[in-house]
């Protein structure tokens, strides 16, 4: 079930929320929503289990694959989506490579791991893309690392985060983001990474008990966004919504429900609404809104 709102000023307290609800019964591919991306032609793209989805604001219209044709996605499992500058859509699947639709031909093609292939991606689970200041394209593969793309030559160029001699391995990649300064954050199933794609060069950041303990569910990050004031924003498996100032290396905690145990406080996905409050996906509540400043929350009755 994919859900769309708009969001209007009321007032300095007080917000209005219109959703709107699109399923299988108006043309939607499937009612597992992964991801959605808007292009620059107003497109809303939508991810699912069953396939692409396309809505043009009346109808839908839908991309599979077909295993015969080679022009189509390679698989229906979509995890990820984003538009790079030339207007290519890219598509991460779970289970089956990366694919970039082109708008102008209707036609995808398709990045595979291909033993025979030497300009062959890292391997088949890509999970997120962003592009640099200089337009480079860089796509994270879940336990590999991020690799930069050539588009010139088709080749795909490996960072790699495991660095086990010193005692860990970031190549869990989760989710991408590119600050005002052109550096990536990058979460991770580990801890936070800062990366520069110019130089190469990463930071790793953890969070650590007062004893200089590593604790595992405090470091398992999901999603990423960057706020207005530059502070970094990670949704995790289990345990609410963190932030890392940058200046201060100060963290912030955000829980956004009473119970601690279990999945109470996943956080599928989360975006901002103005400077001061999230709207976030939560595992048990559905949608919900956090306010960052008093670190209250409240859920919407949809």
């Amino acid at each position: 079930m994919l859900l769309l709102l708009n969001f209007s000023e009321v007032s300095a307290q007080k917000n209005s929320y219109r959703f709107f609800n699109f399923s299988v019964e108006q043309g939607l591919s499937d009612n597992t929503v992964r991801c959605f991306v808007k292009d620059r032609n107003g497109f809303l793209w939508i991810g699912t289990h069953s396939g692409l989805s396309r809505f043009d604001g009346v109808r839908f219209r839908n991309f599979t694959c077909d295993p015969t044709d080679t022009n189509s996605l390679s698989s229906n499992l979509i995890i990820h989506l984003y538009q790079d500058k030339t207007g290519l859509l890219w598509i991460s699947t779970q289970d089956n490579g990366l694919n970039s639709f082109n708008p102008q031909t209707n036609q995808f093609k398709r990045y595979f791991q291909e033993s025979q292939n030497k300009n062959r991606i890292p391997n088949n689970h890509p999970t997120a893309i962003c592009e640099d200041q200089n337009g480079e394209l860089w796509i994270g593969f879940f336990g590999e690392g991020i690799a930069r793309y050539d588009r010139k030559k088709e080749q795909f160029h490996l960072v790699s985060f495991d660095n086990r001699k010193q005692g860990y391995n970031f190549n869990e990649i989760k989710d991408i983001k590119m600050d005002k300064g052109g550096m990536f954050w990058i979460s991770t199933r580990d801890g936070l990474l800062k990366f520069n794609p110019n130089n190469l060069k990463h930071e790793k950041i953890e969070q650590r008990e007062k004893n200089g303990l590593k604790k595992t569910d405090k470091n398992l990050f999901q999603r990423i966004q960057i706020s207005h004031l530059g502070d970094i924003f990670l949704g995790t498996w289990v345990d609410g919504i963190f932030a890392y100032t940058p200046t201060t290396k100060q963290w912030k905690h955000f829980e956004v429900d009473s119970i601690s145990s279990g999945y109470a406080n996943k956080i599928n996905d989360f975006a901002f609404i103005g400077d001061q409050k999230i709207l976030f996906t939560s595992y048990y509540h559905g949608f919900g809104i956090l306010d960052i400043v008093t670190k209250q929350y409240s859920y919407l009755n949809i």
